[in-house]
């Protein structure tokens, strides 16, 4: 009896996972949050800059705060991406314009990855 609790039944498991996703790429509501949330995490990176530019660089708890920097530009990389994913998933789903701010602010943040990984932002 307990192995019949246990068991999945794989087909129902791949039908509510395809319901999932076509609920979450066929609503505009998540995409707008998606990108809503990688805004303002953006913005939070840009308020964080000074932490690893030459005045931060030059401290001796510099390494905290590049660790803090990159865990806030991760995670703002996650989301726009995740974000640009859902809009164009949406759009190739049911039409419509091209998600230029999310892709823009996705492209944004790698190379602010980028920059931050040669060590260029504390010239």
């Amino acid at each position: 009896m307990k192995e019949n609790a246990q068991k999945i039944d794989e087909g129902d498991l791949s039908a509510k996972i395809q319901q999932l996703c076509d609920d979450i790429t066929g609503k505009p509501f998540f995409g707008n949050v998606l990108t809503v949330l990688s805004g303002l995490l953006f913005m939070l990176v840009c308020m964080l800059l000074p932490l690893v530019g030459p005045a931060g660089s030059a401290v001796e708890f510099s390494d905290k705060n590049f660790v803090a920097f990159l865990s806030v530009l991760t995670l703002t990389l996650l989301v726009s991406g995740a974000s640009s994913a859902v809009n164009i998933l949406r759009r190739n789903r049911i039409g419509g314009s091209i998600p230029c701010f999310p892709i823009g602010l996705f492209c944004v943040t790698v190379l602010a990855m980028i920059v931050l990984g040669l060590g260029l932002f504390r010239i």
